[in-house]
């Protein structure tokens, strides 16, 4: 494995050649999530992770959050080597300066809303502003403080994930990882949301995001375009057209792949065609039209009906159709019209 990177003293994160790979069950070969992903954020940095989905944005932050093990190469977070740290190392950045934002909420659901965000800051035992204080500042800032009584099966999706901003924003982090902060929001609620993350940033946060959306990509500093598992290009400080370009040439290759196979695969269905059901070659030429063939001479002796009805109403059958004789005992079939015996 090779050795990590010197640290420079004013990234607060750096991965070196990051890689993961999962094993799973039943399967022939190895799965690989992340394929030797190399980044630094400075403190003040938003670095946005762009990508379509399933190319491991989430697994990405996961790892750089300390919350999963790399398979290969390495990741210094805050001075220290997640490759060598403990769980309890890793739960010590995760109590103060580190902020996880998940796409689903991890709250507390026995606690209150205001209960759930004063979380970090009384197992950190703070001094300073108490805890209740800075949780119902936080919450007002969101413009959710009417929430504070509310158990977390009360709330929306929406709602849920604005309180779990509240309780990251509490912690006063240095860094903060988001996975799709503005998925699950409308419009006003995403604008809420991009605010406060830029407050945050312009006071000094890292904030390493992965999203969909391109116009909060667009507040980056950095966009990483992410594609299998591979950094495929890196664009500093683009706009929201300048990502979905960039977006586009990366998939292109695989859309381009995709379709060169789809082409080849219609060429062959001419021949295909050719071969009737049976699987023999046909004998006639697509360029030359297919003779008529003899209408079958007419059938005098045939005495069965035809589905289509005659035009004269003389040529109509009129014998009548035989009946089932009726039985004795149970079960009895009467014909129509006959009385019983």
């Amino acid at each position: 494995m090779d050795a990590p990177p010197a640290h420079h003293g004013n990234n607060v994160l750096s991965a070196h050649r990051a890689s993961k790979v999962f094993w799973v069950r039943g399967a022939k070969h190895p799965f690989h999530v992340i394929k030797g992903v190399s980044l630094s954020v400075k403190a003040g940095e938003m670095l946005a992770v762009v990508g379509p989905s399933g190319s491991g944005k989430s697994t990405l932050l996961r790892c750089l959050a300390g919350l999963e093990p790399l398979t290969e190469g390495h990741v210094t977070l805050l001075d220290a080597n997640l490759g060598r740290a403990t769980r309890a190392d890793i739960a010590e950045l995760l109590r103060d300066p580190v902020g996880v934002l998940l796409p689903t909420p991890l709250l507390v659901p026995s606690l209150t809303v205001r209960q759930n965000v004063e979380l970090p800051g009384l197992i950190a035992a703070r001094s300073g502003l108490s805890t209740r204080e800075l949780a119902q500042a936080t919450l007002a800032e969101l413009g959710i403080e009417h929430l504070v009584g509310h158990l977390p099966d009360q709330l929306t999706p929406a709602q849920a994930t604005l309180v779990a901003l509240a309780r990251v924003v509490s912690q006063n982090p240095r860094i903060i990882f988001a996975d799709e902060p503005t998925g699950r929001l409308n419009v006003p609620e995403s604008k809420v949301v991009i605010q406060r993350l830029n407050q945050l940033r312009s006071q000094g946060t890292a904030i390493v995001l992965a999203t969909h959306d391109l116009h909060l990509a667009a507040l980056a500093s950095r966009v990483m375009i992410l594609v299998d598992g591979q950094a495929q290009e890196l664009l500093e400080e683009p706009t929201a057209d300048e990502v979905l370009a960039a977006l586009g040439r990366a998939t292109g290759d695989l859309l381009h792949e995709v379709t060169a196979s789809s082409a080849k695969d219609t060429a062959t269905a001419p021949e295909a065609a050719a071969v009737d059901l049976a699987g023999t070659p046909s004998t006639t030429s697509s360029s030359e039209p297919t003779p008529k063939s003899k209408p079958p001479a007419e059938d005098h002796t045939s005495t069965a009906p035809s589905d289509a009805a005659p035009d004269d109403p003389a040529q109509v059958d009129t014998a009548p159709t035989a009946q089932p004789k009726p039985t004795k005992g149970k079960g009895r079939i009467w014909r129509r019209g006959k009385g019983r015996p």
